[in-house]
């Protein structure tokens, strides 16, 4: 069966050396799974591709001989599923329109500069993987029809991907048990299930089974398909593991954090002191990041949300929250960043504390880059 991950053989036709050289170049840079071949003209393109399988055809307009329309009409005749690429440098939509009719799987033209070969590369990764994708659909459609022709009970298994697995004897046996027969007796079944493979491997697998009937209605077999589905239930534990650790930590963490705070405001009733506004903040910092934790581990996404925040604020407040002895903090940015203001809030404070910490007697941050998601 055909991978999309293979290596990608790309034939281009262009008269001019020069070009067809420097395009190859380009191109293989974008991906390396590009490998391109040129050709000086159409026949000698038709010639190439009669020796070898291509992916993909690019091709110029204007070539000696035939233009690039008339070696599109040739490539349709004889590979009439083959990704052609029309990219020239003499744009009209004349020329466009008559490709579209010829059956061109996409239209380009010729810019200055070199930025052109990363959009061509993207066109024409997109139409061999569409291709690929078609292809292994046709392939496992064609299978599964020879197997249900030569089956009345059809039961098959398979990895996400689509191959075939083994079982042991003893799994087989389990096989026609519970949804299988159910399906057999004129009822659907759906279950998860673990099963040993060949090489005495547990597959978790989710078994789906439906009557296979005759024009009148009679059960005459089933349909069964058990699908791997061990990566999503193991990511799904390791989540839910992850989201009963954070509970029971965070939990450990509020204790302490509720009766430093409700000692902060028996202390703030009797003594005033410029210490405890500084306390405070930083016990509802700590609050907050026990909240940010808990809502990122149910969550396990990144940021959906981000609003502007003022740097110079944001920094200034995070060194306020950092113990950072005798060190002093000089802000010179006006700027505003898109960003979750709590998660930025503990870069900034762990690059302080790690600053003071870890920097010696002086140091100094410097060029902090900020990129776009």
């Amino acid at each position: 069966m055909v991978s999309i991950d293979e290596d990608i053989r790309v034939l281009h036709t262009e008269d001019e050396p020069e070009l067809a050289e420097l395009a190859a170049t380009f191109i293989e840079r974008e991906d390396e799974r590009f490998v391109v071949e040129s050709a000086g003209d159409a026949s000698a393109g038709l010639d190439r591709l009669a020796d070898g399988e291509f992916d993909c055809v690019v091709s110029d307009y204007d070539m000696p001989g035939r233009n690039g329309i008339e070696f599109l009409r040739a490539v349709r005749d004889r590979y009439p599923e083959l990704p052609f690429i029309l990219y020239t440098g003499k744009g009209s939509e004349e020329v466009a329109s008559e490709a579209i009719s010829a059956g061109v799987t996409d239209y380009l033209q010729k810019e200055a500069g070199t930025d052109q070969y990363t959009l061509l590369a993207n066109r024409m990764l997109n139409a061999v993987v569409k291709r690929r994708a078609r292809q292994q659909a046709t392939e496992v459609e064609q299978q599964l029809q020879d197997l249900s022709e030569i089956s009345n009970d059809v039961l098959w298994m398979f990895t996400h991907d689509w191959n075939e697995l083994l079982y042991t004897p003893d799994s087989a046996e389990r096989l026609l048990s519970g949804a299988y027969s159910r399906s057999l007796e004129g009822r659907l079944g759906r279950e998860k299930r673990e099963l040993v493979a060949a090489d005495g491997t547990v597959v978790e697998a989710l078994l789906r089974a439906v009557p296979r009937r005759t024009a009148a209605g009679e059960v005459i077999g089933t349909v069964a398909m058990y699908i791997d589905i061990t990566e999503r239930e193991s990511v799904r534990r390791a989540n839910e593991r992850l989201e009963e650790f954070t509970s029971i930590v965070s939990h450990d963490l509020r204790n302490p954090l509720n009766v430093a705070t409700g000692r902060l405001e028996l202390v703030a009733d009797e003594c005033d002191s410029e210490h405890l506004d500084r306390l405070e903040r930083a016990l509802d910092r700590m609050a907050a990041l026990i909240d940010d934790l808990l809502t990122l581990s149910r969550e396990g996404r990144g940021v959906t949300d981000p609003q502007p925040v003022d740097l110079a604020t944001i920094i200034n407040g995070c060194w306020e929250n950092v113990e950072t002895g005798k060190a002093v903090l000089t802000t010179t940015t006006d700027r505003n960043v898109r960003a979750d203001r709590s998660r930025l809030k503990q870069v900034f404070e762990n690059l302080f504390r790690n600053a003071v910490e870890h920097g010696g007697a002086r140091f100094e941050i410097t060029d902090v880059e900020f990129v776009a998601p």
